[in-house]
């Protein structure tokens, strides 16, 4: 029981070290503005210290709360699942491209002439809502098995389970 309390506070601190990183990264940025007076802080930078604060923030979020990318809850045996992931990875990818580029711009840049990107979002997305809805189907086909087995296990063995 004690090693899942120090696991769970190594977790806790290592979310809370992620998300002070991403406080430290915006409010410096704030802070050398002030002391070096260069115009438009984040500009210089491409956008690379708001999507380093983009990033930060949200594998915080991922370290503080696991359950996000697992199948199922983990005090039910639920595992990382791999399609949440990947689509968490292609997501992310494509938002802090679209944060550094728009940055840059002073504006989102249109997704007119970004066509693979979008297909690049909607198949990972619409993998990971096929992938949910093949798990559904196989837990329901599961614990259908599963009562029709024990009907047949009552019937035989007598009708009373008493020990």
């Amino acid at each position: 029981m004690s090693n899942d309390k120090d696991s769970d506070r190594s977790r806790l601190i290592l979310a809370f070290a992620l998300f002070s990183g991403a406080l430290l990264v915006i409010f410096g940025r704030i802070v050398w503005y002030f002391i070096d007076g260069t115009s438009a802080a984040y500009k210089e930078t491409g956008g690379g210290t708001a999507a380093a604060a983009a990033i930060l923030l949200v594998v915080a979020l991922i370290v503080w709360r696991p359950s996000l990318i697992m199948d199922d809850e983990p005090d039910k045996g639920g595992e990382p699942s791999t399609m949440r992931i990947l689509a968490l990875a292609v997501v992310l990818t494509f938002c802090i491209i679209m944060l550094r580029t728009g940055w840059d711009t002073n504006g989102l840049p249109t997704l007119k002439d970004q066509s693979n990107w979008v297909w690049l979002v909607t198949a990972a997305l619409g993998g990971k809502a096929l992938q949910k809805y093949a798990e559904v189907q196989q837990k329901t086909a599961e614990i259908k098995s599963g009562q029709g087995g024990q009907a047949k296990g009552a019937a035989a063995g007598g009708g009373s389970n008493t020990i």
